[in-house]
């Protein structure tokens, strides 16, 4: 089980993740964010971090040429597409390693609402799927996590077993057991949870959440 943490925005904070033992770092390029990075900074961030760590550029409905052109620039990774972005857009992507969020939103999910998820996981062009607790109006950053429960249904489904399912949404050192004990992802993103105040890391949240994390890997 991976550990991604999104939201960087400056040199020491990405340190102390990597030496906790982060497996990605997530650097967010909505300008609408409270954790938004300018390009430039985050390329100078990525030139001085150790080998082996993934670097991930978040977008939200960006346009395809501002995409490219930063993630060349800055040189991530992988892209993670955190909008309403469709499979048809996404697939002027496959020449990069993508994320796809799909956004659950906090409510109860119904058999309709379900059968729409295993849909929209499916039609994406990657094998990388993030599931967040964002909606068509809040776009992830909520610090909220969705219905759990879905996994009670959606763990031995063939379209999510198929998939790297990445969890996201209101992950913190108080409950990353409690999703854990129910499903057990690919991997999980924590931004809000270890934080300080938005875009500002704090360690001791940090080193506890990921060493929780390392006690499910052993």
């Amino acid at each position: 089980m991976r550990v991604k943490v999104c939201g960087i925005t400056n040199l020491d904070d990405a340190l102390i993740c990597v030496n906790a033992g982060a497996d990605a770092l997530g650097f967010n390029f909505c300008q609408s964010s409270k954790r938004y990075i300018d390009p430039q900074d985050a390329k100078e961030i990525i030139k001085k971090l150790p080998p082996f760590i993934n670097k991930v550029g978040v977008f939200a409905n960006e346009f395809i040429g501002p995409i490219k052109y930063i993630a060349d620039f800055t040189g991530i990774d992988t892209i993670q597409f955190s909008g309403l972005e469709t499979p048809e857009f996404c697939n002027q992507f496959l020449d990069y390693q993508f994320i796809k969020t799909i956004h659950l939103g906090t409510r109860r999910h119904t058999k309709n609402s379900i059968k729409l998820i295993l849909h929209r996981t499916r039609e994406y062009n990657t094998n990388n799927i993030m599931f967040d607790s964002g909606s068509f109006n809040t776009l992830g950053g909520t610090g909220k996590p969705f219905d759990w429960n879905i996994f009670e249904i959606l763990k031995d489904n063939e379209i999510i077993k198929d998939k790297n399912i990445i969890i996201a949404g209101g992950l913190n050192c108080d409950n990353i057991k409690d999703i854990l004990a129910i499903y057990k992802p690919y991997a999980v993103d924590v931004a809000s949870g270890v934080e300080s105040e938005p875009g500002i890391k704090d360690a001791k949240k940090l080193k506890r959440f990921i060493s929780i994390i390392k006690k499910f890997r052993e």
